[in-house]
C-alpha cells in the first residue's frame, strides 16, 4: 500500500465474466514514491440481482454497462445486475475488509457508531460449531436402527443444529430431533475430556467398526489426538448456556434461539452471553441480527457475497454487528419475547406483525428511520 497508488477497483462479483475465474476483481494500481499523497481510488461493483420492477438501463454485456459508467440496476442478456460506485476505503488492520463508501454510507455508519454502545462481540462471545470431519460416521438420524450392541449410549447422543434445519427466531423442535451426534467427550470439572472407551461398550463397538474411516484422518493422529475424536470439540458445559446460532452461508440473516443443550454444527456459528452482559443481551442481539438494518450494515461493511447473493455469516464479520446502548436493550428484548410467543403459539399473522414492530424498532434504537 505504501509503494502503490491505487487507481480503480471493480468487483465483478458472481457475474461469471470470465470462465476460470471465481468472484473475479480487477484492481489496477500505479507504483509511486512513498512521499506522493495517494487519491482517493474509484471503487466499482456489480452483483446479479432481482429484475427490477420499473424500467432500467439494457446492456449488451457487464463490461459495456460498467464502460456507461451507469450505477443502478441494469439489465444484461436477461439478467439483472446491480452496478455500484463510490470510493475505496481501506483500514490499516488487513483482517478489516475494505468497504466502497461514499458520502451517503459514510454518514449512515457515523449515525450507527454514535448510538451504538458496543458490538456484538464485547456481550458474547461468536464461535463456530463443531467440526467432526467424518460427519457419516458421527451424524446420523437413524441411531435406533443400528443393532442393539452398537447404538450408543443415550448421554453421548446430542440433537444437532445444521443449516438445514435453520429458522428465523426460533427452531420447530421436530426437525431439529431428526439429526443426532455421538459426541465422544465429558465434562470433567471445567475442562473437556475424551471419553473412556471401556466405560461405553456400546459406543466402542460402534466407532470400532468404523475404526479404518476414523483413522484415516491422519491428521487426528499427529495432533496427538484419539483416534475416535472430532477435529473442532466444544466445552459441553457450554451446550446449557442461553445461547443462538445462525448458518455460515446464508441468503438473508437467519439467528435463532438454540434449545438447552442442543449441539451446533460446524456449518454454524453460535453467539453466548458474556457473563458480566445484561441479562437480557441475547434477546436485543437476536433483534439486531435478523433485523434490515444488520442486513444493510453487512453489505456495507464486508459483502462477502458467494453466488446467487448468497453472504458469508462469519464470526469476524459478525461479531462487529453494532448494539444499541445498553438503555435500548430491556425494550428490544421485551419486543422480541413477545415476537417469540407469537411464534410458539403459531400465531402467524401476530408474528408478522410484531416482526415489522422489532425491526423498526432496531432502526429508532440507533437514531435511524427505516425506508420503506
Amino acid at each position: 500500500m505504501n509503494e502503490f497508488n491505487l487507481q480503480l477497483l471493480i468487483d465483478l462479483g458472481d457475474t461469471k465474466l470470465f470462465e476460470a475465474a471465481v468472484l473475479p476483481a480487477i484492481l489496477i494500481a500505479r507504483r509511486e514514491k512513498m512521499a506522493r499523497a495517494h487519491k482517493q481510488c474509484v471503487f466499482r461493483r456489480v452483483y446479479e440481482t432481482t429484475p427490477a420492477s420499473a424500467p432500467c438501463s439494457t446492456h449488451q454485456t457487464v463490461l459495456a454497462a460498467l464502460r456507461s459508467e451507469y450505477c443502478g440496476t441494469v439489465n444484461v442478456a436477461g439478467k439483472s445486475y446491480h452496478i455500484e460506485t463510490g470510493v475505496l476505503r481501506t483500514a490499516s488492520k488487513p483482517s478489516v475488509p475494505w468497504v466502497l463508501s461514499c458520502d451517503k454510507t459514510e454518514k449512515w455508519i457515523e449515525t450507527i457508531d454514535h448510538n451504538k454502545g458496543g458490538v456484538f462481540a464485547d456481550y458474547g462471545d461468536v464461535r463456530v460449531g463443531i467440526k467432526t470431519t467424518a460427519d457419516k460416521v458421527f451424524v446420523r438420524e437413524d441411531w435406533d436402527s443400528l443393532p442393539p450392541d452398537q447404538q450408543p449410549e443415550a448421554e453421548l447422543l446430542h440433537p444437532l443444529i445444521t443449516h438445514h434445519v435453520a429458522q428465523r427466531w426460533s427452531l420447530a423442535s421436530s426437525e431439529c430431533r431428526m439429526r443426532r451426534v455421538l459426541y465422544p467427550y465429558i465434562q470433567s470439572g471445567e475442562r473437556r475430556q475424551p471419553i473412556n472407551l471401556a466405560d461405553y461398550p456400546r459406543a466402542r463397538r460402534y466407532l470400532e467398526s468404523r475404526r479404518a474411516i476414523l483413522e484415516g484422518r491422519q491428521y487426528i493422529i499427529e495432533a496427538g489426538r484419539e483416534w475416535f475424536e472430532i477435529w473442532v470439540p466444544q466445552s459441553p458445559s457450554a451446550w446449557t448456556t442461553p445461547k443462538l446460532a445462525f448458518p455460515d452461508i446464508s441468503e438473508s440473516n437467519v439467528f435463532f434461539l438454540c434449545p438447552s443443550g442442543w449441539v451446533v454444527n460446524g456449518d454454524c456459528y453460535w453467539i453466548s452471553p458474556k457473563p458480566h452482559a445484561h441479562p437480557e443481551v441475547l434477546k436485543a442481539i437476536l433483534a439486531v441480527a435478523n433485523s434490515s438494518l444488520a442486513l444493510r450494515y453487512y453489505d456495507v461493511m464486508f459483502h462477502n457475497k458467494l453466488y446467487a447473493g448468497r453472504r458469508r455469516f462469519m464470526s469476524q464479520y459478525v461479531a462487529q454487528f453494532p448494539l444499541p446502548k445498553e438503555a435500548r436493550i430491556p425494550e428490544l428484548a421485551e419486543a422480541v419475547t413477545q415476537l417469540l410467543n407469537a411464534k410458539r403459539q403459531n400465531n402467524e399473522k401476530a408474528a408478522l406483525g410484531l416482526e415489522n414492530d422489532v425491526d423498526q424498532l432496531v432502526w429508532d434504537s440507533f437514531g435511524l428511520v427505516k425506508k420503506i
